[in-house]
């Protein structure tokens, strides 16, 4: 008899593992579920919807580090920072060597305009994963130069192109650092590659005629001041352009032309 109820005993328990185990499988699945079907609303622009489907699958699976970092940055895009910053801090807890973690903290951080606490988050996502992607560089870069640290800006940019040489982000910004650094010839190669990449960065126009105007290429600034005034329809920097471009002409010899641009820039900073 007691045999038979030991036999008994050691059957339930091996069908309560099972029965346990089979319940942690399924939460795991359904929490995938709800992760998936987040970011499928996320990408949608549907940022409360998100939030919700995160949050049911930290329901179902409390220790999904990545549940709360993905309801971190749906939080984040609703303005609720404070929300945000706790489910990254708790993925963080959960999983402190995931990088994409720290990431997801330097981005909020940022966004909050705590810049050099987003730079040391960001440093150690990249610490944790020195093969990160070009977006992280290309993040790093942005805290950087909102930092005032152009050459730090340039090397995480120069990085990015290496990753992907088409990203024009990483051109257009390492063009502005080194027009800052006053390197107008390298800022004039990168504007020229944005254009080449996308010549619908009308800016990139607006730059290049600045740099350009440092160098006294006067008639390449004219011609960039030109193309930028005709595609343009900011009024503040269009109104800039012709003064600019009045500057360039007036170095040329044309008066009559610096004259009437600069009359032109006059009237739309009148109606702008």
């Amino acid at each position: 008899m007691k045999k038979t109820l030991i036999i008994v005993f050691v059957v339930g328990l091996v069908g309560i593992g099972f029965f346990a185990y089979r319940s942690t499988g399924i939460r795991t699945i359904l929490s995938n579920r709800y992760k998936e079907a987040g970011l499928a609303e996320y990408n949608k622009g549907n940022y409360q919807e998100a939030v919700v489907n995160y949050t049911r699958g930290i329901k179902l699976n409390p220790t999904y580090a990545l549940l709360y970092s993905y309801r971190g940055g749906a939080k984040m895009e609703l303005g609720d920072y404070q929300g945000a910053e706790e489910d990254v801090n708790r993925a963080i807890e959960l999983e402190p060597n995931g990088g994409g973690h720290w990431f997801a903290r330097a981005l909020l951080k940022n966004e909050m305009k705590r810049p050099r606490e987003a730079l040391a988050d960001i440093n150690k996502a990249i610490e944790l994963d020195p093969e990160a992607d070009a977006e992280v560089y290309l993040n790093r870069g942005f805290i950087k130069e909102d930092l005032k640290d152009c050459k730090g800006a340039i090397k995480d940019f120069t990085r990015v192109i290496e990753l992907n040489p088409t990203e024009v982000l990483a051109y257009a910004h390492r063009s502005g650092c080194y027009n800052s650094m006053q390197q107008y010839r390298a800022a004039v190669a990168d504007d020229t590659r944005v254009l080449e990449l996308d010549p619908t960065v009308v800016p990139a126009y607006y730059t290049r005629g600045s740099s350009r105007m440092e160098l006294k290429d006067y008639t390449g600034a004219i011609s960039d001041y030109t193309k930028f005034i005709e595609l343009s329809t900011n009024p503040k920097l269009r109104s800039k352009a012709y003064q600019f471009r009045a500057q360039a002409k007036q170095a040329l010899g044309d008066l009559a032309g610096a004259q009437a641009d600069m009359k032109k820039a006059q009237e739309l900073a009148i109606s702008k």
